[in-house]
């Protein structure tokens, strides 16, 4: 059985995202959403520790957050495509999201992202 976590701005309250899977070992990390046909809005991987990512061999583009070790976002990408790479000096955890999860939040660098263990 999968456990979620909710992706939540601490500034505003939003929730942006409802479904996240943690990726926190070895194997979890790795694989990353390598394999996934898609993600939905609602979905995240959240990668622990992760401060750089690539989308090699990825087949959709994905939205990007950028935490440091307190959940401060360090940085946004939007609609990353396939075959990149991005970093973020500083990050310790990374959030990957589907295309244009992100529009539509007010988020700035600097908030606070809650992870929490959904209901």
């Amino acid at each position: 059985m999968t456990t979620y976590h909710e992706v939540v701005n601490g500034r505003t309250g939003e929730v942006i995202a409802s479904r996240g899977r943690m990726a926190d070992n070895f194997k979890t990390r790795t694989v990353g959403l390598l394999g996934d046909a898609r993600l939905d809005e609602d979905e995240a991987l959240i990668i622990k520790p992760c401060w750089s990512i690539h989308t090699f061999f990825m087949r959709f583009p994905i939205d990007v957050l950028f935490l440091d070790k307190q959940g401060k976002l360090k940085k946004v990408i939007n609609k990353m495509p396939a075959w990149r790479m991005a970093a973020s000096w500083g990050a310790h955890d990374t959030i990957e999201m589907a295309p244009g999860a992100l529009e539509g939040f007010d988020l700035q660098v600097g908030d606070t992202i809650e992870i929490r263990k959904a209901a």
